[in-house]
């Protein structure tokens, strides 16, 4: 709590609210069950409440849509971590964005090929954006920052989607147990082929 109210405060010259009526917050929830490093912590949420507090009176919302692909993953994340408590004393709504409205957007591919995602409306309609989660490292991307926070869990993908990427993740924790490099290859494989996969659901 303290370190983040003490960046917020050295950040406030360059903060502008005004014409502000809506504010999303976007933590960071990887695991609805533990609280892990890489877990935004509800302190931290906190301290940004509070430093919003002091300085507008815009609505302010927090939602997630979490990685952990069980049903209604992003709601046990709220519960186990504090966050339904937090809203009720902040009197704001919390928002599973893996469930929430679609806005189509144009972007492009790795080849600058036009593809079109769903985007989640309240991410998209926010008047103002805060992403807010510890800089961590990444099996895919080798480092993620508040940019992909914001951006891919922003991003609506299909039930099918989410069931071919638990399967991918159920493999490669199957997988990584076994010495052997014939199986951590074929690992590689199955999570190549759920992201294809998992590109064509969102084309």
């Amino acid at each position: 709590y303290d370190s983040v109210s003490r960046a917020l405060e050295l950040l406030a010259d360059d903060i502008d609210l005004s014409g502000t009526n809506n504010i999303l917050i976007k933590p960071n929830l990887i695991s609805v069950t533990r609280q892990r490093i890489a877990t935004t912590h509800i302190d931290a949420v906190r301290a940004t409440l509070d430093f919003l507090r002091q300085r507008t009176s815009a609505q302010v919302i927090i939602a997630e849509g979490t990685g952990d692909l069980s049903a209604a993953s992003t709601d046990i994340g709220f519960k186990n971590f504090g966050y339904q408590e937090l809203a009720e004393q902040y009197n704001m709504p919390l928002i599973d964005l893996n469930y929430d409205e679609a806005v189509e957007t144009q972007i492009f591919d790795w080849q600058l090929k036009p593809l079109t995602i769903r985007l989640a409306k309240t991410a998209v309609e926010a008047d103002y954006r805060i992403s807010i989660c510890p800089p961590k490292t990444h099996d895919c991307v080798i480092i993620t920052a508040s940019l992909k926070n914001m951006v891919m869990g922003s991003i609506l993908r299909s039930r099918e989607s989410w069931v071919e990427a638990k399967l991918s993740a159920i493999f490669r924790r199957l997988l990584g147990r076994i010495p052997a490099k014939e199986p951590a290859e074929a690992g590689k494989t199955v999570v190549k082929h759920a992201r294809r996969t998992a590109n064509d659901k969102i084309k």
